[in-house]
């Protein structure tokens, strides 16, 4: 486990991020996931974390890894769950953030449900979370066997779908993935 704090960052500028994925708190918080368009520039890794506060300086982080996702993982106090695609993950608390190996790769999307936090992405990969440090695969009779998994949303902890290649779309409901069959092939990218 990494542990790393966020410090006064920079504001965002136009042509020098490339902004990749954002989640929300509020209307007076935010956490915004960027790439650097400019590495040779910033001399940085592949992505940048920056937080927003109503009335305070931008606080950020460089992350040594390349993010794709995040998500709200706890609204009060706020956390986040920032995912990236080699199978990294990170937790900010405060300004704190713990980065942890989920022990997957290519993992692209990461929802909150009440009980802990669900990441999926290629071959059907989709694990599992209490507390964003420790990862364990959600249906163990079926450890990454699938279509690509593009997106993930919580209903509630006995109702999490995922959708992607090939038309796919999963329930996950009490340790369980089952396919759900649907009328396309196309890649289904989002769910909410």
């Amino acid at each position: 486990m990494t542990n790393r704090t966020l410090k006064p960052y920079k504001p965002p500028q136009r042509g020098f991020f490339n902004f990749r994925t954002g989640a929300v708190t509020s209307a007076k918080e935010a956490l915004i996931i960027a790439g650097v368009s400019r590495l040779e520039e910033e001399r940085t890794a592949h992505s940048v974390i920056l937080r927003w506060t109503v009335g305070c300086d931008w606080l950020g982080a460089v992350l040594n890894w390349s993010s794709r996702a995040c998500c709200v993982a706890q609204r009060d106090p706020a956390q986040w769950c920032v995912l990236g695609i080699d199978g990294e993950a990170g937790i900010l608390r405060g300004v704190d953030l713990e980065e942890e190996s989920v022990g997957a790769q290519s993992l692209y999307a990461v929802a909150s449900a009440a009980s802990g936090l669900h990441a999926v992405g290629a071959g059907g990969q989709h694990f599992v979370s209490q507390d964003g440090a420790s990862w364990k695969p959600y249906d163990t009779t079926r450890p990454g066997k699938g279509p690509m998994l593009e997106a993930v949303t919580a209903i509630d902890d006995d109702e999490v779908y995922a959708v992607g290649a090939e038309g796919s779309v999963v329930l996950a409901s009490r340790g369980r993935s089952t396919l759900i069959e649907t009328p396309t092939n196309v890649v289904l990218a989002g769910v909410c």
